[in-house]
């Protein structure tokens, strides 16, 4: 019978009293063998992903989704706070959240220069048109 794959090598000593194995306080994956790998990796709060897929696409096509990603992500942030670790994404909503504010901000800006083009177009026009607003002949 040859030995798993994983675990520590053959005549190798136990770990002392008290002492965790490598993984953590994680079930070994056989009953009576200690574990000694990587800890099973935690889930990716979804609204985390959904802001940051919103932020890109906010940044990329809709420019006023960003203001949903933002909140989305704030909401995220606050679910994976209160998760104590079991849950992961923090990274992700935060740049969900950064994306989707910049890419709202730039569109705030785009209504303001347009605003801006459109006022000088008509004082523009109103002031080579002599200021008499008739017609002429």
């Amino acid at each position: 019978m040859t030995a798993p794959p994983y675990g520590p090598p053959p005549g190798a000593a136990p770990p002392p009293p008290g002492h965790l194995p490598v993984g953590g306080p994680y079930p070994p994956p056989y009953p009576g063998t200690p574990y000694y790998g990587y800890p099973p990796a935690r889930p990716t709060n979804s609204n985390a992903l959904v802001a940051l897929i919103l932020g890109i696409v906010s940044l990329l096509l809709c420019q006023p989704l960003g203001l949903v990603a933002f909140f989305i992500g704030r909401g995220a942030r606050r679910e994976v706070a209160a998760s104590n670790g079991r849950e992961d994404g923090d990274g992700m909503a935060l740049a969900g959240q950064i994306i989707g504010m910049t890419s709202f901000v730039l569109f705030v800006l785009s209504i303001l220069v347009a605003a801006v083009i459109i006022v000088i177009a008509f004082v523009g026009a109103a002031a080579s048109d002599g200021g008499g607003g008739g017609l002429s002949v």
